[in-house]
């Protein structure tokens, strides 16, 4: 499996904008040690597959962004449910 890389401060910070008053809640550079690495979550798609993805998560105000090293992990945990049986899509159809 790979390493997630930390993240490191952004020359063009960004602005994360509070939908309901629309005004900057943070930006990444405020956030930048406060983000868990390892993060992730399964979507199901319409089909029945699903996939993972990866992502570093602020802890204080929740805020989700993709880092160096993300859409790898995400990849390999999804080998990982398929070969698991997590994930149906990909089983034979056998039934058991």
């Amino acid at each position: 499996m790979t390493k997630l890389s930390k993240l490191t401060k952004r020359k063009s910070d960004i602005s994360f904008i509070d939908p309901t008053t629309m005004e900057v809640r943070c930006t990444f550079n405020q956030c930048i040690d406060k983000f868990t690495i390892g993060e992730y979550e399964t979507i199901p798609k319409a089909n029945g597959n699903e996939y993972t993805v990866f992502y570093h998560k602020c802890a204080e105000c929740g805020q989700r962004v993709k880092g160096r090293g993300d859409s790898t992990k995400g990849w390999f945990k999804h080998i990982e449910r398929v070969v698991d049986g997590s994930n149906k899509f990909y089983c034979s159809g056998k039934e058991e």
